[in-house]
């Protein structure tokens, strides 16, 4: 077929060089053509008459049904039958020639994007590499010739050498089938070969041609990305160091090509002693558990990739500045060793790597890691890239340690010799908090008001990390932090404070409180208050719905600020500020309902806040005071005791007491009547009903400051005697109404002595009933 097609081809094939006349006219005439065909033809043993040749010139192949996209093939199969058309030419030449034209013509398909056509193109690359093969095979050649060897290699060298010219093409793999093919043949028959008494190829050079071809093969298959031939050529190698040698290519070759979802579906089992004979680190010869027992592939390829990842990670700590471009395109060694454990289900293993890869990310960007003692030089995509490293990490370690079986099993016990162990047990507590606090630094590192540098980010102190947080809006992720300073102290107090309570009335009252007051964007001085004067409402909004998510029973009773429509203020005429204000304030109500329990007497230092953050705001919101006063809506305290506080920690929330001194301290002495009225009117509706029957042996005790309330009443006395003769109509007015909050704080203290009257006579018929 290969003859008897090429003649027609190319004569019915249009010239490259003169439109009107055909390719095979520009070489010669017809004549000289059919000559040479019938002298081929009846010297390759196919049986061909003249009419047959007459028949193909005469047009009876038509040319629709030829492959004419490729005009140069007919010269190039043309070409041997010209050159070796003598009666006396060496057919094995005119195979191996032929052959090169095939395969340069394959590379030249392969340049230019060849693709099939039709079914069964026999003009792909592949094709033609397979019919050049089997020209190229040289299966007759004799076993008493003196070196039967050399035709049977010749062959693989010939294919081989032609692979570089294929080189980014889609045809290499296939084409590195066919080579591997023609390899497998090659070893086949060398092997089953015996050398005559008298001559022929020895033992020991048959030996270091099959050793030859088997590191050909291994090429060929690593060229190609045929990984399960690699594999096999690489186990089936008897010589260990090469073998091992070639098994750290093939890994990391398969990592450097992003085939890792081939390598986890690889067969990487236990290979027998006999065929692996040593391993990493081992000696010919040594013995053991490990020699009665095999070797572990998977063990193997994970060390390997291990290994290649530490020493890129000490590699980079030398350097002072980074190569973004380089950075990018290197593969992710220890995202591969996590992807390889866990798909064996070896949690711990995965966990180990991810730690390991956080810190090799913090180190890159260590200012200790560096020679110069500086921090690398990095832009903005590469530091983005450094944090993304090291939060996908954090959350990677923790969710790996989660999914081991045994809970007591589920700590790290990273590898340091200059540390106690105690201190360098991470436990399944310890990662979350990790995990939760790289996550709250990589939303910070975002904020384009962020510090530029990010090892200055991930080295800096919890007290620094939740102030710069706190400062830009991201309150949500400045109280995750400190979340975790606190539970790491397992509730130990240094200095007798609570981390979390001193972090969290920090962040409220130096922050929120100030972005919650209407008017605090008054002043721009481009420092520190430009950066808190910007706008948080998307920060505000995410913390809001954060908190309401985590705490739906203690928020349903709070305004989300998520919920708040911007455009209702747009179109209501609200400013932008006026919204963030509102929003800030819904946040801060939600974070102090929330966390009242725990933190004892947040409220009052919100409410101290707020009266010291200026003259904008007069009184503190209703919901603030109801708390200051009564407690959590729903709790039973403030139903019993009037001004005494519960103890314990998580009580004691209500501290009417403590609002009353505030608003003396901050001369706002009529909130301070409102709050003795309002605090022994509740009480009063309250007991209504059972004033008589109310028993100190039931808990029946009431607490009034009546110091406080008599100071109270002095200073009151005091500003209306030093104001009585202030004609400003401002005064008389604020004196007016202090003396109406102050009417009715005797009202309410008159009532309450009255029922107290009732008490005492139901109190004395009590005992005397009980003791009848």
């Amino acid at each position: 077929v290969l003859y008897r097609t090429a003649m027609p081809w190319a004569i019915h094939q249009p010239s490259s060089s003169s439109s009107s006349a055909s390719a095979a006219t520009t070489m010669g005439h017809g004549g000289e053509y059919r000559t040479v065909l019938e002298d081929v033809l009846s010297s390759s043993g196919t049986t061909t008459t003249g009419d047959d040749v007459a028949f193909e010139f005469g047009g009876g192949i038509v040319m629709g049904s030829l492959p004419s996209r490729e005009p140069r093939v007919a010269l190039r199969l043309l070409a041997p039958l010209v050159e070796f058309s003598g009666p006396d030419a060496d057919g094995e030449g005119r195979r191996g020639a032929a052959a090169a034209c095939l395969l340069a013509e394959a590379a030249a398909i392969a340049r230019r994007g060849g693709a099939a056509t039709v079914a069964n193109d026999e003009t792909l690359p592949e094709c033609l590499w397979r019919i050049a093969s089997g020209l190229l095979d040289d299966d007759d050649a004799g076993t008493g010739d003196d070196d039967v060897v050399v035709p049977w290699t010749n062959r693989v060298r010939t294919l081989e050498s032609h692979l570089d010219i294929l080189e980014g093409s889609s045809s290499l793999q296939p084409c590195c089938a066919v080579v591997l093919e023609a390899i497998g043949e090659t070893m086949s028959r060398i092997s089953s070969a015996r050398p005559d008494n008298g001559g022929g190829t020895s033992a020991e050079t048959r030996e270091g041609v099959l050793v030859a071809l088997r590191e050909s093969a291994f090429r060929t298959s690593m060229r190609g990305r045929l990984w399960d031939d690699a594999l096999r050529a690489c186990v089936s190698d008897p010589c260990a160091r090469r073998r091992s040698a070639d098994l750290r290519r093939l890994v990391l070759g398969m990592v450097d090509a992003g085939a890792l979802g081939k390598l986890v579906d690889m067969s990487l089992t236990v290979v027998g002693r006999e065929l692996w004979s040593t391993t990493f680190g081992e000696e010919e010869g040594t013995g053991g558990t490990a020699a009665a027992s095999g070797v572990d592939l998977f063990d193997l390829a994970s060390d390997i990739i291990e290994e290649a990842a530490v020493e890129r990670a000490s590699a980079s700590l030398g350097s002072n500045v980074a190569d973004d471009d380089a950075s990018n395109d290197r593969p992710d060694y220890w995202g591969c060793l996590y992807a390889l454990h866990a798909s064996r289900g070896n949690w711990r293993r995965a966990a180990y790597a991810m730690d390991m890869c956080g810190k090799a990310a913090a180190n890159s960007v260590s200012a200790s890691g560096s020679e110069s003692q500086t921090p690398p030089i990095l832009s903005k995509a590469a530091s983005k890239k450094v944090m993304d490293d090291a939060c996908l990490s954090a959350q990677a370690c923790f969710h790996a340690i989660s999914q081991v079986d045994r809970p007591s099993q589920r700590y790290l016990l990273p590898g340091n010799d200059d540390i106690p162990s105690e201190s360098r047990l991470l436990a399944e507590d310890d990662l979350e908090r990790r995990a939760s606090r790289a996550l709250a630094l990589r939303t910070f590192f975002m904020d384009e008001y962020s510090p530029d540098s990010v090892g200055s980010v991930l080295e800096s102190t919890s007290r620094d990390t939740i102030d710069a947080m706190a400062r830009l809006g991201y309150y949500d992720q400045a109280i995750e932090v400190a979340k975790g300073v606190s539970s790491k102290r397992k509730g130990c107090l240094p200095g007798g404070v609570d981390l979390f309570d001193d972090a969290l009335r920090y962040i409220l009252c130096t922050y929120l409180v100030p972005a919650a007051a209407k008017g605090y964007f008054s002043k721009d001085d481009g420092g520190i208050n430009s950066l808190q004067s910007r706008s948080k409402i998307a920060q505000i909004r995410a913390s809001s719905s954060a908190c309401a998510h985590g705490y739906p029973s203690m928020s349903q009773s709070c305004v989300n600020s998520s919920t708040v429509n911007s455009m209702s203020w747009v179109s209501n005429g609200k400013s932008g500020k006026a919204l963030q204000s509102a929003m800030a304030m819904n946040l801060l109500q939600q974070y102090t309902t929330v966390y009242s329990k725990r933190c004892h007497g947040l409220g009052l230092n919100v409410a101290s806040a707020i009266l010291s953050s200026g003259d904008v705001v007069s009184e503190l919101p209703v919901w603030l005071k109801q708390l200051c006063m009564f407690g959590l809506l729903g709790d039973e305290e403030g139903k019993h005791g009037m001004f005494a506080q519960q103890s314990g920690k998580e009580n004691g929330i209500a501290n009417p007491e403590g609002l009353m001194r505030l608003y003396m301290k901050h001369h706002q002495y009529g909130e301070a009547c409102d709050v003795v009225t309002s605090i022994i009117s509740k009480q009063q509706s309250a007991n209504s009903n059972n004033v008589s029957s109310r028993l100190p042996e039931k808990g029946s005790i009431d607490y009034v400051p009546y110091d406080l309330i008599d100071m109270l009443w002095n200073m009151i006395e005091s500003i209306i005697a030093s104001n009585s003769l202030n004609p400003s109509e401002d005064v008389k007015f604020q004196v007016k109404s202090l003396k109406r909050k102050r009417v009715g704080m005797e009202k309410a203290l008159g009532s309450y002595f009255e029922s107290l009257a009732i008490s005492e006579d139901g109190l004395k018929s009590a005992r005397r009933l009980s003791s009848a």
